[in-house]
């Protein structure tokens, strides 16, 4: 599988006018969720971002968010004796929609998460050996995660599995995920009931052509610090005065 690494530039930062009113009631539905791996570091979870007055006005890079930044998180555990010094995590995407008619047999694609080394780190180390490690990431904004969707899969379903593809230790070794699981991963990570509740309706995935993927000004409706294993955002369709679509997502 090639995995594509995309940027949220000033085009998916657009701010939705007050003006704007529902469209078709099409509602596009994000599922975010770990998945059980066999590898040295495990996906633990996700945090809602911990400060901050709403989204970031101005710079939602992933320098930002390593830096401290406000921004969701991925939570790591290394469940081995040795430091980590570099780690790469991706998110599958698909349609879970397809995968129940039996229709999709892979994700349609995958994204960066996570791609960092010690260099970039105040800490000799990014994991302690059998420690746990949060990590902000600028792809988990739901509003960039559903551009990354929505780019490749013109459903009002999406299914974000994300999971560790690159670990390198402190004594050089390097543990490395097969893509050839990509599939049976993606596929374990859907809960049952999840495509009945965003099923396409007639015409979608023509008005989903489209969108133009926007954020709204609201910051996350959940304080709590706690660690999940999954979350979903729902991102109803709008339109504004000047007839440009847009899907609102906000937590």
């Amino acid at each position: 599988m090639r995995f594509k690494r995309f940027v949220l530039t000033a085009a998916t930062a657009l701010f939705v006018a007050s003006t704007a009113f529902p469209t078709e009631n099409l509602v596009v539905k994000l599922f975010v969720t770990t998945v059980k791996q066999d590898s040295p570091v495990q996906v633990v979870g996700f945090k809602y971002p911990d400060k901050g007055p709403g989204y970031p006005s101005g710079d939602g890079s992933e320098a930002s968010c390593l830096s401290g930044g406000y921004c969701p998180k991925v939570v790591l555990h290394n469940a081995t004796a040795k430091d980590v010094t570099f780690i790469a995590v991706y998110g599958l995407v698909g349609d879970p929609a397809l995968h129940e008619d039996g229709d999709a047999e892979y994700p349609h694609t995958g994204v960066e998460v996570l791609s960092l080394n010690n260099w970039k780190s105040t800490s000799p180390r990014l994991i302690a050996a059998n420690g746990e490690s949060e990590f902000g990431s600028a792809t988990l904004w739901p509003v960039t995660t559903v551009g990354i969707g929505l780019s490749t899969v013109e459903s009002t379903c999406l299914q974000f599995a994300v999971i560790v593809t690159r670990v390198e230790f402190s004594d050089g070794t390097v543990w490395a995920h097969d893509p050839k699981q990509n599939a049976p991963l993606w596929r374990d990570s859907i809960a049952g009931g999840t495509a009945g509740s965003c099923r396409n309706s007639s015409g979608a995935a023509d008005t989903l052509k489209q969108l133009i993927t926007s954020r709204s000004a609201l910051p996350p409706a959940h304080s709590s610090n706690d660690t999940m294993e999954s979350y979903s955002v729902a991102c109803p369709v709008r339109k504004n005065k000047d007839g440009k679509l847009f899907a609102v997502c906000a937590w």
